[in-house]
């Protein structure tokens, strides 16, 4: 295939990933990493007890959705991360209080295939990656499904850019597990489409994975959505 049928082919893939790239401009090129850091401000000393360029004491900066990314998000999938660069098995974390099971602790997402990120990587460039490629999966296997669906290049295109810039995304962009745990959906029902039109057993294959992959993501309550209307909508096509 020559170069300018793949650039046709693949044109609304590589817009979506150019208009993404532009949106995270911040880091592509000040390398600045899509992590809520600044929230610590808020929460330590002296912050948390004296006020901030007028802010009230302990809400400088801050987010409705609290410092979940801080506190467990990220700490939880580095110790993950770091414990079996050790060669130890991240059952047990000794750092939360007495000590907390790491690995029952269901957003840790220590299974998840896109950890192999961070074991090839500085952890920054490759957490500023895992968040990045959100926007991007989302986009793409969204088209995917519509284009399925017998939509139109156009309409497939911006179908894929409303749902990866939809305010579910964009609110919970950094915290990653959480739109990890639902891009897969589009992809799901995609691959339900190929399945019942086709009967081969790939698509079986492909189904379980992409299933088994918004589990592994790190929030079971997605996953659980993910799951319900998955078999919905394969009970009314």
């Amino acid at each position: 295939m020559k170069l300018p049928q793949i650039v046709k082919r693949y044109a609304a893939f590589l817009i979506i990933i150019l208009i993404v790239l532009a949106f995270f401009n911040k880091t592509i090129i000040f390398g600045q990493i899509p992590f809520p850091g600044d929230l610590l401000v808020g929460q330590y000393a002296p912050y948390a007890s004296y006020p901030f360029m007028g802010y009230n004491p302990g809400s400088y900066p801050n987010k409705a959705q609290d410092f979940d990314v801080i506190t467990l998000v990220f700490p939880d999938k580095n110790f993950s991360i770091e414990t079996i660069r050790k060669g130890e098995f991240p059952l047990w974390n000794p750092y939360v209080l007495s000590g907390n099971p790491h690995l029952a602790t269901f957003q840790s997402a220590t299974f998840y295939p896109f950890n192999l990120l961070f074991f090839i990587m500085p952890i920054i460039y490759a957490w500023s990656l895992y968040i990045i490629l959100q926007p991007i999966l989302a986009g793409f296997f969204t088209y995917l499904f519509l284009r399925e669906l017998k939509l139109g290049t156009k309409s497939s295109f911006f179908g894929g850019l409303i749902f990866a810039f939809s305010s579910y995304f964009v609110v919970w962009m950094e915290y990653g597990n959480l739109g990890h745990s639902i891009l897969w959906l589009p992809l799901i029902l995609y691959l339900i489409l190929k399945l019942t039109a086709t009967r081969k057993p790939i698509f079986y294959l492909l189904v379980i994975i992409s299933l088994t992959f918004s589990i592994l993501a790190g929030y079971i309550q997605l996953a659980f959505y993910v799951f319900v209307f998955s078999f919905i909508f394969l009970l009314f096509i």
